[in-house]
């Protein structure tokens, strides 16, 4: 690719990489007019290693979490995040906004940044895409096919960050703030919003190029590789990369770190965790993709190994477009 993500730092804690990766690594949208593509300003790379020296505080934090949900560890370590910046005045996350009785959304995280002055709506969120081919262009639904790239930028900058520019959103704005005896309309008038949202795009394996431009990615976004379980039961063997492959297959939690760690497999030892893993699923025709790394060489490569038939229901997926929205 042109761009290049953000150089992954080295740090001995899973945790840590983990905080580093959802809160301050390369981002995976790109920016559009009215938001700003940045969270708090990040923490230096001396106070990540602090951290990563006695990551206790970070591990009993997340310790709280009992779901697997993806969403809610990099939540929970966005409020970590939030909590110990030095330039950082948390008030609250998963603020619900009513018009009534109804639910219109609700606010990530509010806070205030303390150098500026300033009060921030920030939405947050950790996001994995495949690219199946189409005529000209790429579609990029989610691992279970009910999401889309371009489902969720829409959704961001249209209706996510533009809540705390609604009325109602205003109203919960100024309750929050003066419930902490704050100045809430000044605070209100002077609000920016933000988002921060990071995770990685695959590819397809082999795939002649990659596309020059992907409609709302950003450029420097992390990525990896897909490729079907027929394709890679060719290539286990007689491709080089596989050949000297060293697979970890990661816990949910670990797809956040972007250098896991785990128990070494060999190609075939792969295979026969994966032919496990959908023999367990009922019926089989529901088996998902399968994520793995590949810690062979450098930084290691990302994988996802999806069910052949999974490509014909990919394939039949029609791209989201603004017209969809209603």
């Amino acid at each position: 690719m042109e761009s290049e993500p953000l150089t992954i730092p080295k740090f001995n804690n899973s945790e840590v990489r983990q905080l580093w990766f959802t809160c301050s690594g390369s981002l995976l949208l790109t920016d559009d007019h009215e938001t700003q593509n940045n969270g708090p300003c990040h923490f230096t790379t001396a106070w990540l290693h602090e951290l990563d020296h006695e990551p206790s505080p970070l591990i009993k934090h997340l310790e709280k979490i009992k779901s697997r949900r993806l969403g809610l560890r990099a939540e929970s370590l966005w409020e970590f995040w939030l909590k110990n910046h030095p330039d950082v005045k948390l008030y609250g996350k998963n603020i619900q906004v009513y018009k009534g009785k109804e639910t219109l959304g609700e606010f990530d995280f509010i806070y205030e940044d303390l150098r500026q002055g300033h009060l921030i709506h920030l939405e947050t969120a950790v996001k994995y895409y495949l690219g199946i081919p189409q005529k000209n262009d790429y579609c990029w639904p989610g691992p279970n096919l009910g999401d889309q790239l371009q489902k969720k930028a829409f959704r961001l900058w249209n209706h996510q960050c533009k809540l705390s520019t609604t009325a109602e959103g205003q109203d919960t704005l100024r309750k929050l703030l003066t419930q902490r005896s704050l100045k809430s309309e000044l605070s209100v008038k002077k609000l920016k919003r933000h988002w921060f949202v990071t995770g990685r795009l695959y590819y397809p394996f082999g795939a002649s190029q990659k596309p020059s431009h992907i409609t709302f990615a950003h450029p420097n976004h992390y990525y990896g590789h897909w490729l079907t379980w027929s394709e890679w039961n060719q290539l286990r063997s007689s491709h080089d990369k596989f050949n000297i492959a060293k697979w970890i297959v990661p816990e949910r939690n670990q797809w956040l770190d972007p250098t896991p760690e785990g128990r070494f497999l060999k190609s075939s030892e792969l295979a026969n965790t994966i032919e496990q893993d959908w023999k367990a699923i009922s019926p089989p025709h529901q088996s998902r993709p399968f994520h793995c790394y590949n810690a062979a060489s450098g930084d290691g490569e990302w994988y996802f190994i999806v069910p052949d038939q999974w490509v014909t229901k990919a394939m039949a997926v029609t791209p989201y477009t603004m017209n969809d929205s209603g």
